[in-house]
């Protein structure tokens, strides 16, 4: 037996439908972006930096987990998104952990 979705289709489903998406801004500081530019980092890698360092930022927790939304935004094949993230540990600005069946969480590694 199978089971078959239905969407259903109410006010509220349709009032999400109908929201205006929110402008989503990522955030560094000049001594991050002159760094990662000294580091040779291309600009995807420092895009990728920007979305890690503002979910960061936006979560004050020391790991942090980047949104699906954020995802979303770049529009990009995850393949681009995993060779950024090890560009970027390579070069010592993020530690990343992978840990088994959990979402990726980043920090910036402690000084």
């Amino acid at each position: 037996m199978s089971i078959e979705e239905v969407l259903v289709d109410t006010p509220t489903t349709r009032r999400l439908k109908e929201k205006p998406k929110r402008d989503y801004y990522f955030a560094l500081q000049a001594e991050e972006v002159e760094a990662l530019r000294q580091a040779g980092l291309p600009p995807a890698s420092v895009l990728c930096f920007a979305a890690i360092r503002t979910a960061i930022r936006v979560t004050g927790d020391e790991w942090a987990v980047v949104p699906r939304r954020t995802f979303d935004l770049f529009d990009l094949p995850t393949d681009w998104w995993r060779l950024n993230v090890r560009r970027l540990e390579a070069a010592g600005f993020i530690e990343c952990d992978r840990s088994p069946g959990k979402l990726r969480r980043y920090r910036l590694p402690k000084s």
